[in-house]
């Protein structure tokens, strides 16, 4: 999981990195959002829209490594 730069400051995004273009310098992501259900277990959810779920990023725009473990191939729960 990796964490993104939104488009204002403070905009932080969580995506999970599908594929790698090394000669575009892009990666392809999923989302993942806070689950409205769990938000209070820091757990998240993948963010589904069908098949435009699937974004490209550009690698200027991760700003790091997020901390937590995957629970199922749709959740994440973030490290306290």
């Amino acid at each position: 999981m990796v964490l993104i730069q939104g488009e204002y400051n403070g905009d932080i995004w969580h995506g999970h990195v599908q594929s790698v273009d090394f000669s575009n310098k892009t990666v392809d992501i999923f989302f993942f959002i806070p689950s409205v259900r769990f938000h209070h277990d820091n757990i998240y959810v993948r963010e589904m829209r069908g098949r435009g779920a699937r974004n490209t990023v550009a690698w200027g725009s991760i700003i790091g490594i997020a901390e937590g473990h995957r629970n199922s191939p749709s959740t994440w729960v973030k490290a306290a």
